[in-house]
């Protein structure tokens, strides 16, 4: 029950001047008359202090009030009046010790038991009277904000709540389907019949249990394992993850990937006629992609990563910038692949997953870097960075892209490289690899000719890395195949 006033014949709580809401850790005085088993009433004083310090499972402030504690005396009259007496209304239930031999307390209500001391030890009031609290019913943000999930009948362990018109009690459930622990105001913790106790029988019981939740990592690299947090006692599970190989074990499951995707891991509880859907989402990665940002004093020529190194404002130099990004979680790190004499670069710090190069030089010419990119997993991918200071060198193409059943590798260069690559042999040599995002290297060819087609016939969709190697230096290519 909210107030402090008791239901029964010991204390009367007469509240004086109720004021407007308080803020936190502010302290009201209270005097209440308390009539003794034998003698004369008195008034006792009480200093009891507002509390937002305490969140619900889901994060949300809860009101609360740390209560000054009744004496010793007033406590075991309580006791005594409420179950241990022959004579006492409700003698056949279970009293239950808290502090100092006692039962009756002040320090935590009914709410402050059930809702917040089972789970977190800690005493507190909820529900002390509206007009200090600023709202009615603190004790429904553990039931309203996902914290908990309503059943349907008595679970245990759960919570019992005395839902109908003008009733306001809480109790935890027992593994007695009648039986509830409660705490009587500031009288004493009992163990009853769920009817039994001074605020009787209810005409809505509802029922709840803390919320269950699928845990594990959102991201892995392989497999992973997965289990249903706050799993109710005698529910049962059934588990799905479409796309993904799946071994469960009651409330527990492990999925493996083969490919990278996005995926959903997915359970069902069903527990005394009651089903509780959960979800999760799970990341796998692939190869990290590095995308293009922006650049600066480059000419972009019309082919993937190859850019013109335009002159700087004065003429005295090429020099040009390129930012490229990737995702988060994942270093950049840049190297020279190749370059001719006189070219320079230098890159700045790697931030918030961006990395920015320059590349510079007084005379025509061009230089290759490569950037890598390793995500969390030890799954790196390379991306060659073509710059060209004047006539570019020989490069290579792919294409189609997304490709089909096959992707085709054209040998591209300018007059003078082509006609040198003529001169030292009738057709150029180089090896072409394939590798998919997951399963490593699928293919590896030689080949001898300007126009190459590479069939992906019998491979799995997916991203695949082309690595074209010729007189010692290696070319990259990403294609997409789409099945």
């Amino acid at each position: 029950m909210k107030k402090l006033s008791i239901l029964f014949l010991i204390s009367f709580a007469c509240f004086y001047s109720l004021k407007a809401q308080l803020n936190c850790n502010s302290v009201i005085n209270q005097n209440f008359t308390h009539y003794p088993i034998n003698g004369s009433p008195y008034i006792v004083a009480y200093r009891d202090t507002l509390k937002c310090d305490i969140k619900t499972p889901e994060g949300n402030t809860v009101v609360t009030w740390a209560m000054e504690e009744s004496s010793l005396l007033i406590r075991g009259e309580f006791d005594y009046a409420y179950i241990l007496s022959p004579t006492a209304p409700w003698k056949n239930a279970e009293i239950i010790k808290t502090y100092d031999n006692l039962s009756s307390t002040r320090r935590f209500n009914c709410h402050g038991y059930a809702w917040l001391r089972v789970e977190q030890g800690i005493d507190r009031w909820i529900g002390y009277d509206p007009t200090y609290d600023g709202i009615y019913d603190p004790e429904k943000a553990y039931m309203k904000d996902g914290s908990y999930t309503k059943v349907s009948q008595h679970v245990y362990p759960g919570k019992v709540y005395w839902g109908g018109t003008g009733e306001d009690h809480s109790a935890i459930t027992t593994s007695h389907p009648d039986t509830v622990i409660s705490k009587w105001n500031e009288g004493p913790l009992a163990k009853h019949y769920w009817s039994y106790n001074p605020f009787m029988g209810s005409s809505k019981l509802e029922y709840y249990i803390r919320t269950p939740d699928i845990s594990g990592p959102s991201k892995f690299c392989s497999w992973a394992t997965y289990s249903i947090d706050n799993f109710p006692q005698g529910a049962s599970v059934s588990w799905s993850a479409p796309g993904l190989s799946l071994q469960t074990s009651g409330n527990t499951a492990t999925v493996t990937a083969n490919t990278s995707g996005t995926y959903t891991i997915s359970a069902t509880i069903s527990l005394n006629g009651n089903t509780i859907p959960l979800s999760k989402q799970i990341l796998v990665p692939g190869y990290p992609l590095i995308d293009f940002l922006s650049s600066n004093n480059l000419d972009y020529n019309g082919d993937c990563d190859y850019y013109d190194v335009l002159r700087n404002f004065d003429n005295s130099q090429y020099w040009g910038s390129l930012t490229v990004s990737t995702g988060a979680g994942v270093n950049l790190q840049w190297s020279k692949f190749s370059c001719s004499a006189g070219f320079e670069w230098d890159y700045g710090n790697y931030l918030n997953n961006l990395s920015t190069v320059n590349v510079y030089s007084k005379k025509t010419g061009y230089i290759v870097l490569e950037c890598a990119a390793t995500n969390g997993c030890g799954i790196t991918s390379n991306k060659n960075y073509y710059f060209s200071a004047g006539p570019s060198p020989f490069f290579f193409l792919v294409y189609p892209n997304p490709a089909n059943d096959s992707f085709t590798v054209e040998l591209v260069a300018n007059e003078t490289d082509f006609l040198h690559i003529r001169t030292r042999t009738a057709e150029p040599s180089y090896t072409i690899q394939v590798r998919h995002e997951l399963l490593g290297l699928v293919r590896s060819e030689e080949s001898a000719e300007f126009v190459k087609h590479v069939s992906l016939s019998g491979l799995p969709a997916g991203m695949y890395y082309v690595h074209i190697i010729m007189n010692g230096k290696t070319i990259d290519k990403q294609v997409l195949w789409k099945k």
